[in-house]
């Protein structure tokens, strides 16, 4: 096998998992603020006002944030694919400005994606400490 069909192996599977991660913190970041707007519903939780009630809304639109850039990230790889796709069927020129375009939807994919995790981690780190200050003293014995 030589370097070039082992370089393309690698960019498929590359690929694969780049879209398959976008997803899966995606899901997570939905699932995570459904539960955060859940906790809204349930009367017994109310976080006093304060860092409490800060901190919970503050996990509210970074969880949202993250949902709309995993939103975003899908958008965007689409729309890179579908380009690429075009460039290799000739639909296009192979001009250096489609090149600079396409390069361009893959380095704002990866942004997405790094904004992505980020904001997820700090919702769902913010939300578990919200649960914890509301419902911490039930796990006291």
């Amino acid at each position: 096998m030589n370097d070039n069909q082992r370089f393309v192996r690698w960019q498929a599977i590359l690929r694969e998992q780049l879209s398959y991660a976008i997803n899966l913190f995606l899901a997570f970041s939905v699932a995570t603020l459904g539960y955060g707007l859940n906790l809204l519903r349930d009367q017994a939780f109310a976080p006093p006002v304060g860092r409490t009630r800060c901190l919970f809304w503050f996990s509210l639109v970074a969880l949202w944030a993250s949902s709309v850039l995993g939103g975003g990230c899908v958008i965007n790889r689409l729309r890179d694919f579908r380009g690429t796709a075009r460039r290799a069927r000739g639909a296009v020129g192979n001009d250096s400005a489609q090149k600079e375009y396409l390069d361009a939807l893959g380095k704002l994919t990866w942004r997405l994606f790094y904004w992505q995790v980020i904001l997820y981690g700090i919702g769902a780190t913010s939300l578990s400490g919200v649960i914890l200050c509301e419902y911490g003293a039930r796990l006291r014995p």
